[in-house]
């Protein structure tokens, strides 16, 4: 008579209570079949992770040009807010080396 062990297929639920019926059964069919659905299922999930991960980076990638479009924005306005007030300064200044004296 064979031994009596205590194991089981995790995948296909089954319990096994000898060897021999542990490799008949890791040898069948359904447990193929089951290890197949199993490994097919994970490679749709990494798949769909994949396409996840692209969409983000393909979005912060979109973003970080918008932010630097914008800062690039930015830095054009304060270089034309520092050269108005340059010529600001420059206009009032040469008015006051005219203005009449009283």
């Amino acid at each position: 008579m064979s031994e009596q062990i205590e194991d089981r297929c995790e995948l296909c639920n089954v319990k096994y209570l000898s060897e021999q019926n542990r490799t008949a059964h890791l040898s069948g069919s359904k447990h193929r079949k089951t290890v197949e659905k199993v490994i097919t299922e994970d490679r749709e999930r990494l798949d769909a992770s994949k396409s996840a991960v692209e969409t983000m980076e393909r979005r912060l990638s979109n973003t970080t040009r918008a932010v630097e479009d914008n800062e690039n924005v930015l830095n054009a306005q304060r270089e034309e807010i520092r050269l108005t007030r340059i010529r600001s300064k420059n206009r009032a200044s040469k008015s006051r080396r005219f203005l009449p004296i009283s």
